[in-house]
């Protein structure tokens, strides 16, 4: 649960690229990161995250990592207090997503025979981590792991198998982006929905336009109270538009937000947002 008595600020961290590496992992041992987190909260800081990720996947991190702070989800359509609590969404139509996802699985699995795709919705990344354990030589060549656990926005990933191994393939990727869009299209809404399509990660992700992490936050501290927050991350998502928040990049993180940050990691990734809380436990007054 979270608790802000005596509280020094929050500190929220992105996930991906930030806690983890590329391929979804800690950079450290676990018994590494979760001791500097535990130095954190000890100190009189509440830890949390701020990330892309849906509800259930940061509650799994949270408890992982034992953060006792809020989290901000699926890039601030919505936002919980704690691992302990129920998501809030922050916009009401943000709930067209689960409708559009079902529909657009029921497109893609109308053709009963031969159909070349192999559709899979459920834990996506984990899917994609090794797509070998959810595939067999019978399925079809073109993988669709749809994001069965986000609630507040819609994404998938695309994988083709050649020479019996999974691989990005953009001009694919690009096809079934049509195929959501052409579904998506019949809503009112549709208009207002932004499509973040990442050929290098071969994934599309569909949110609501008004979605930021700057809104979950600012939800955040309008429940909470105003107690210095800083922010841990990689991306210009990260950067926080409000006042008096602190930023902070780990070294692998875009020029373009660390030409926002406080203080910039000499090391990327997990080591990277262990040596910025100690900076921040160390430096907060």
């Amino acid at each position: 649960m979270c608790t802000l008595q005596s509280t020094r600020g929050i500190i929220l961290c992105d996930l991906n690229e930030t806690i983890l590496s590329p391929q979804n992992k800690l950079t450290v041992p676990l018994e590494d990161f979760s001791s500097c987190i535990a130095r954190a909260q000890q100190s009189g800081f509440v830890v949390g995250l701020c990330s892309d990720s849906s509800f259930q996947t940061l509650t799994e991190y949270a408890a992982m990592f034992d953060m006792k702070g809020p989290l901000v989800v699926e890039q601030g359509a919505a936002y919980a207090l704690s691992k302990d609590y129920q998501p809030f969404a922050i916009l009401h139509e943000t709930k067209i997503f689960p409708s559009i996802r079902d529909a657009f699985l029921s497109i893609l699995t109308l053709q009963k025979h031969d159909n070349p795709y192999h559709i899979i919705c459920g834990d996506a990344n984990r899917i994609v981590e090794d797509p070998n354990q959810f595939a067999s030589a019978n399925n079809g060549d073109i993988m669709i792991a749809v994001n069965g656990l986000r609630q507040f926005s819609f994404s998938f990933f695309v994988r083709r198998r050649m020479d019996g191994k999974w691989v990005h393939d953009p001009h694919k990727l690009r096809e079934i982006e049509k195929v959501a869009r052409a579904v998506g299209s019949f809503l009112s809404t549709w208009s207002d929905v932004v499509i973040d399509r990442n050929d290098h990660y071969g994934i599309c992700i569909f949110h609501y336009k008004s979605t930021s992490k700057t809104n979950g936050v600012e939800c955040i501290l309008q429940t909470l109270g105003k107690f210095p927050l800083h922010m841990i991350g990689d991306s210009t998502a990260d950067h926080l538009e409000l006042k008096g928040v602190s930023h902070y990049a780990v070294a692998n993180a875009k020029v373009e937000y660390k030409q926002h940050c406080n203080h910039i990691a000499t090391h990327p990734f997990t080591e990277g947002v262990i040596d910025l809380i100690h900076f921040i436990i160390d430096h907060q007054n």
